[in-house]
Protein backbone atom coordinates (compact mmCIF):
# COMPACT_ATOMS: atom_id res chain seq x y z
CA UNK A 1 0.00 0.00 0.00
CA UNK A 2 1.17 3.45 -1.06
CA UNK A 3 1.59 5.85 1.59
CA UNK A 4 0.47 9.76 1.43
CA UNK A 5 2.78 12.04 1.41
CA UNK A 6 2.31 15.89 1.80
CA UNK A 7 2.83 16.21 -2.08
CA UNK A 8 -0.21 13.96 -2.74
CA UNK A 9 -2.33 16.09 0.08
CA UNK A 10 -1.29 19.37 -2.13
CA UNK A 11 -2.34 17.89 -5.37
CA UNK A 12 -5.99 16.35 -4.05
CA UNK A 13 -5.96 20.33 -2.31
CA UNK A 14 -5.22 21.96 -5.70
CA UNK A 15 -7.55 19.52 -7.64
CA UNK A 16 -10.96 20.19 -5.12
CA UNK A 17 -10.16 23.99 -5.02
CA UNK A 18 -9.76 23.96 -8.98
CA UNK A 19 -13.52 22.29 -9.05
CA UNK A 20 -14.82 24.47 -6.63
CA UNK A 21 -13.56 27.15 -8.82
CA UNK A 22 -15.26 25.90 -11.51
CA UNK A 23 -18.87 24.93 -10.52
CA UNK A 24 -19.08 28.64 -8.58
CA UNK A 25 -17.99 30.08 -11.93
CA UNK A 26 -20.82 28.32 -13.89
CA UNK A 27 -23.17 29.00 -10.49
CA UNK A 28 -22.24 32.57 -11.32
CA UNK A 29 -22.95 32.66 -14.88
CA UNK A 30 -26.36 30.80 -14.57
CA UNK A 31 -27.23 33.58 -11.44
CA UNK A 32 -26.19 35.85 -14.25
CA UNK A 33 -28.33 34.36 -16.56
CA UNK A 34 -31.39 34.13 -14.65
CA UNK A 35 -31.47 37.85 -13.50
CA UNK A 36 -30.97 39.25 -17.15
CA UNK A 37 -33.87 36.82 -18.41
CA UNK A 38 -36.47 38.23 -15.48
CA UNK A 39 -35.99 41.84 -15.76
CA UNK A 40 -38.38 44.18 -17.66
CA UNK A 41 -37.37 45.19 -21.47
CA UNK A 42 -38.84 47.28 -23.81
CA UNK A 43 -39.26 46.70 -27.36
CA UNK A 44 -38.69 49.63 -29.82
CA UNK A 45 -40.81 49.35 -32.92
CA UNK A 46 -39.40 50.76 -35.05
CA UNK A 47 -35.69 48.56 -35.16
CA UNK A 48 -37.21 46.23 -32.86
CA UNK A 49 -34.49 46.29 -30.43
CA UNK A 50 -34.54 44.64 -26.71
CA UNK A 51 -33.76 47.14 -23.70
CA UNK A 52 -34.23 46.92 -20.04
CA UNK A 53 -36.53 49.39 -18.97
CA UNK A 54 -32.90 50.93 -16.75
CA UNK A 55 -31.49 51.66 -20.11
CA UNK A 56 -34.88 53.52 -21.53
CA UNK A 57 -34.51 55.71 -18.43
CA UNK A 58 -31.28 56.42 -19.11
CA UNK A 59 -30.99 59.79 -21.23
CA UNK A 60 -27.45 58.98 -23.19
CA UNK A 61 -28.43 54.90 -24.10
CA UNK A 62 -30.43 54.85 -26.89
CA UNK A 63 -31.90 52.36 -29.44
CA UNK A 64 -30.12 52.02 -32.84
CA UNK A 65 -32.46 53.14 -34.89
CA UNK A 66 -33.22 56.52 -32.30
CA UNK A 67 -29.64 59.09 -34.19
CA UNK A 68 -31.30 58.38 -37.81
CA UNK A 69 -34.80 59.93 -36.60
CA UNK A 70 -35.40 63.82 -37.67
CA UNK A 71 -38.28 65.94 -36.24
CA UNK A 72 -39.50 68.62 -38.44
Amino acid sequence: MARETTFDRMFMGAVGIGAAAAVGTRALEYYRERRRQNEARIICTDCGESMPVDDVLDPVVTCSCVPGVRTE
